[in-house]
């Protein structure tokens, strides 16, 4: 029975341990930490002395601040205040900074009351004991807000190199696939500097390195912001007139809006950029349709055996239906396309933008 609880206790001390192992991180925020710790303390007697620190206080504050300091620390650093980053802290972090501040209050207090019985003890007033943990939870809690604050609003994370910021509208799943996979383009062209999309649930969360910023309307301000210079919805995500009117609203800040859609097996067209599974093209016409965009399975039994190989013909090609059905039929690899009474010009336009085969 003892080895068995030798055997615990070296366990959960060697986790402990690992919990609490110094790093560089540590260190520094134990730094920042003993100077606020320092700084609460006088202004406890500073506050106590009615906004003057009285030289009847200065034996008692020369004779009790290092041991207060150096309390203070060993109780926050075991309770593990150290080792998470301050630009992540959460409401339960708050919780943790109450729980440590108060246990070092009641150590202060006991040993404070102990003190008593040695001689020559400097007692530390208990006003003062209260007014420091008082001040010790707006200090650090205040140090920790700012720190998270500086990191998500005033200090956004920003593209490096050649890496270009932005947006990507969605934050649906598919969405969230999306921006990890521009994310993930070889040779680093694309920095998502955020995520945005009307359903306030989704606000806050975190997508790689980016998190949904908001709402789709605050696309143009986030992108001044972020100084990001695309916006890229996922294709289907948005269409006619609010994609018309993010369009527009994004066209007179200088950013362009784009969208990404699944790279076809073969070729890219004249997309301006192709990732793994993905390809971003400007806006076009059929993304200005009042509906979403259909889409037919490269597989699809019904359609493949009267496309693949065949001649098709397509009437009306110059209009929005025809060149969407233009664009589906080239994905089943027909032999020859005819675009029949075509308007105006318009089947050169459609035949510079259809991906061809060299």
């Amino acid at each position: 029975m003892i080895s068995a609880f030798t055997a615990a206790a070296s366990s959960w001390l060697a986790t402990r341990w690992k919990s609490l192992r110094p790093t560089r991180e540590s260190l520094v925020v134990l730094a920042l930490l003993a100077v606020i710790f320092e700084a609460t303390y006088l202004g406890a007697f500073f506050v106590r002395g009615e906004l003057l620190l009285k030289p009847s206080d200065s034996r008692a504050i020369v004779n009790t601040i290092l041991f207060v300091v150096a309390l203070k620390i060993c109780v926050f650093y075991t309770r593990g205040l150290c080792h998470r980053p301050w630009r992540a802290a959460r409401f339960a972090d708050l919780n943790k900074l109450l729980r440590a501040a108060t246990v070092a209050l009641l150590l202060l207090v006991a040993c404070n009351y102990f003190g008593g019985f040695v001689p020559g003890h400097v007692p530390i007033p208990r006003s003062v004991l209260l007014l420091d943990w008082a001040f010790t939870l707006l200090g650090v809690g205040g140090m920790q807000a700012v720190a998270r604050s500086v990191y998500e609003e005033l200090m956004p994370a920003t593209a490096m190199g050649n890496e270009r910021a932005v947006l990507v509208v969605d934050a649906s799943p598919a969405g969230r696939e999306l921006a990890l996979d521009l994310s993930r383009i070889a040779g680093g062209k694309f920095f998502v500097a955020g995520l945005l999309d009307d359903d306030p649930a989704h606000y806050g969360e975190q997508v790689g390195r980016a998190r949904v910023l908001g709402p789709v309307s605050m696309a143009p301000a986030c992108a001044e912001r972020l100084r990001a210079a695309e916006v890229i919805i996922r294709e289907g995500a948005l269409f006619g007139t609010r994609l018309r009117a993010l369009h527009d609203a994004c066209a007179a800040i200088g950013v362009r809006v784009c969208i990404a859609e699944q790279a076809p097996p073969e070729g890219a067209g004249n997309a301006w950029a192709t990732g793994h599974r993905i390809r971003v093209r400007g806006v076009g016409l059929r993304d200005l349709l009042s509906r979403a965009q259909a889409h037919l399975d490269d597989h699809d039994v019904h359609v493949l055996p009267f496309l693949r190989g065949k001649t098709v013909l397509v009437t009306g090609a110059g209009g929005s239906i025809g060149s969407e059905i233009c664009r589906q039929a080239l994905r089943f690899k027909p032999d020859r396309m005819v675009m029949g009474r075509p308007r105006d010009n318009c089947s050169s336009k459609i035949g510079t933008a259809l991906p061809l085969d060299p």
